[in-house]
């Protein structure tokens, strides 16, 4: 029977033998295998620094929370985070367990990402930052964005949890502001779950590293004293700066991503085609998202509009074809976020009763391609 898959890891004998490079040590914590893949992750995205994590919503909820400890949020002066109402539960989540209050926003019918005119109207003296999600992999328009945030003296974060490799005016999606991926097995690379936090800034990746591992002591040094009033021999390794948790992924899971990271343009340019193609081949009979024209995105999946929708799933049900809602549609209707705005945002309620998304996933054949476009058709 044949079934066209939603997602799923690309597991080949590089990342076998990998893992069974680890599993020869019996080490299990994070050591030298994820000091490379963070350095190689940086060294790829073109930042300073990578800090990987156990999923891509720990990443978020990480960055929140760094954010929180600034000054200025935390003596309360700005604690609005403007987020489009089409994203995904966790990032909610975390901005709220942050202390920070969500500005949710309607989404473009253009690329169904958050509009920065929208965003413009939002803005008041309360607000901390913007939430550019990269819905599907495609690009927000991270221009008219990063202007906004100059103006206004915002943070700008970004969450590429679906889009690892695109890029936007010639450079990465994700180093335009503090910003997180996800490298669950259905995403651009996989570690089977997994994420890691893009930053270039020394403070922040001290910090976030700190609260990933219990919020133990940055850059310890076992050699020197422990801190008053602690004992002086109180290893320094054993010592917590902050009120930390434990997110921190493993050492087997570095060593595949590695591997996976060494296949990224493959994986890339494989998903970029099998967009293309059913784009091209649907384009006249349903809505599909579009890029911004300065957006070379890496597609995670091809997000369309249908007002036939209910037809279409029972179609793609029939023929074995996987697909999803995309993300949340608009995060307002959910039963865990009532409340959370009393604004009605028509684009985010089209997405959430026509929307869905189906896979461009890199495995994909020219033979399983047609077979979708004929059940969709």
């Amino acid at each position: 029977m044949r079934k066209i898959q939603y997602g799923g890891m690309i597991f080949e004998k590089e990342e076998k033998a990998a893992v069974e490079r680890v599993l020869k040590r019996n080490w299990w914590t994070l050591a030298e295998e994820g000091k490379a893949f963070e350095k190689e992750l940086a060294e790829y995205m073109g930042v300073k620094h990578a800090i990987f994590v156990n999923s891509g919503s720990s990443a978020l909820f990480l960055i929140f929370q760094m954010l929180s400890r600034q000054p200025e949020q935390a003596l309360k002066l700005r604690n609005e985070i403007i987020v489009p109402a089409t994203c995904f539960p966790t990032a909610i989540s975390a901005i709220l367990a942050a202390g920070f209050t969500p500005v949710v926003v309607d989404v473009s019918p253009f690329d169904f990402l958050i509009d920065s005119v929208i965003v413009n109207e939002a803005i008041t003296p309360n607000t901390f930052g913007i939430l550019a999600v990269h819905t599907a992999g495609n690009v927000c328009n991270l221009n008219d964005l990063q202007i906004l945030c100059n103006e206004n003296d915002l943070t700008l974060i970004e969450d590429n949890c679906d889009g690892l490799g695109g890029e936007y005016g010639g450079k990465r999606v994700g180093s335009f502001g503090i910003s997180a991926v996800s490298f669950h097995a259905a995403h651009i690379i996989s570690t089977g779950q997994g994420g890691a936090v893009f930053t270039d800034s020394d403070e922040e990746a001290e910090v976030i590293k700190s609260l990933r591992d219990w919020g133990r002591m940055p850059n310890f040094d076992d050699s020197k004293d422990g801190i008053p009033p602690l004992p002086k021999d109180y290893m320094q390794r054993y010592i917590y700066t902050e009120k930390g948790f434990n997110l921190s992924p493993i050492e087997l899971q570095a060593a595949m991503g590695r591997e996976q990271l060494k296949k990224i343009d493959r994986f890339v340019e494989a998903r970029r085609f099998n967009f293309e193609y059913l784009r091209d081949r649907l384009k006249d009979r349903y809505t599909i998202a579009q890029p911004q024209p300065m957006a070379n995105p890496c597609w995670f999946t091809i997000p369309m509009l249908t007002p036939g929708r209910k037809t279409i799933f029972e179609k793609l049900q029939e023929a074995h074809i996987e697909f999803r809602n995309i993300l949340a549609g608009n995060i307002a209707l959910h039963p865990a976020y009532k409340g959370i705005s009393d604004k009605i945002f028509p684009v985010a309620d089209m997405i959430t009763k026509e929307g869905f998304w189906l896979s461009v996933h890199p495995s994909l054949t020219k033979d399983d391609l047609d077979y979708m476009i004929k059940v969709l058709t």
